[in-house]
């Protein structure tokens, strides 16, 4: 462990009840703690009242004395309150927080725009911002000019890999056969931005022309158990309205699994390369046809070496750099 440097604290609301919603942070936390940096999570609750928006304006007042930079883990709420905080800022965009909800009730339409005002509107009070992909860098820059940078969140590569399937499959407690598995991953049973609607009729799609398809809706998993669950599967799916670089991706990637996605973030990079991956236009046909375009291909994919880019330990020597960066020009 090296001697600390410097001191950070992180202020987000990611519902603790919800297993998986901050596991990149805490992975993140960890590895810059490995470097020496002394990092405080610090969780400030529900914003979505202004009597909770105050009452955590005051808490994090008091906590950020003793720290050399406040960094937000999201924007929206969040980000807006540590706006108004003094001292050193940087905000981390991460999808949601940027782009809002352009589908589902009219309350979540609300709540999308008001997501997107509250980040737009803080984004010149920080010293700098980080964004997880480059389309965001293009889509962001015209309202912050200042100390914008592209770092994507982490994955452990210990933890993500490929293993064989019928073994993972024998684990969960599955056939160990070869019938073909489409994953739908999301941390939410009801999210209006994976739109779970879209993916079920992209399945029964390509389930007219492969019988014996099979789809697996993964929801809240322990994060553990995820490395085993995506390897039982012969594709991932992914039919969100937008993303800032979805982690289940990245996962699949380590783990040699081809996805089928809307076009999100910077997938489309990856798709252009590699004829085991596909990237749609949001259509239950087209997507279910590229569903069923990934799974003919009976071939060894090397898609991993696309994960090794977020490595944990690079994005962690990343986000110190930016730290240094930021402290230097105050």
């Amino acid at each position: 462990m090296k001697e600390s440097r410097i001191k950070a604290i992180w202020p987000h609301n990611f519902p603790p009840k919800i297993k998986n919603s901050a596991s990149f942070v805490h992975s993140l936390a960890k590895a810059l703690k490995d470097l020496g940096v002394d990092i405080k999570l610090e969780y400030i609750g529900n914003l979505r009242n202004i009597k909770n928006f105050v009452l955590a304006k005051k808490y994090l007042s008091c906590k950020i004395k003793n720290f050399d930079i406040i960094h937000s883990q999201f924007g929206s709420a969040c980000g807006y309150l540590v706006s108004k905080l003094p001292g050193v800022k940087i905000l981390s965009l991460r999808g949601s927080d940027w782009y809002g909800t352009s589908s589902g009730s009219l309350w979540d339409l609300f709540h999308g725009k008001l997501q997107r005002e509250l980040t737009k509107r803080s984004l010149n009070r920080y010293s700098g911002i980080i964004v997880m992909s480059q389309r965001m860098i293009g889509e962001v820059s015209p309202y912050y000019n200042k100390n914008l940078i592209k770092i994507p969140d982490g994955l452990d590569l210990n933890v993500f890999y490929q293993i064989d399937r019928h073994k993972a499959r024998k684990f969960l407690g599955k056939k160990e056969d070869n019938t073909p598995y489409v994953l739908f991953a999301s941390n939410l049973k009801k999210n209006p931005v994976k739109r779970s609607e879209l993916a079920i009729q992209a399945y029964v799609e390509a389930k007219k022309m492969i019988p014996n398809l099979k789809l697996d809706f993964v929801y809240n998993e322990c994060h553990k158990k995820m490395n085993i669950i995506i390897n039982s599967s012969n594709v991932l799916l992914l039919t969100s309205t937008h993303e800032g670089w979805p982690n289940i991706i990245k996962e699949g990637l380590a783990c040699n699994i081809p996805f089928i996605t809307t076009d999100v973030s910077d997938l489309k990079q990856i798709s252009e390369k590699e004829r085991s991956c596909f990237v749609t236009d949001a259509d239950p046909k087209l997507l279910g046809r590229a569903i069923v375009n990934a799974i003919s291909q009976d071939r060894p994919y090397d898609l991993r070496k696309y994960a090794k880019c977020f490595e944990i330990e690079t994005i962690a020597k990343n986000i110190l750099k930016f730290y240094e960066t930021c402290l230097n020009k105050e």
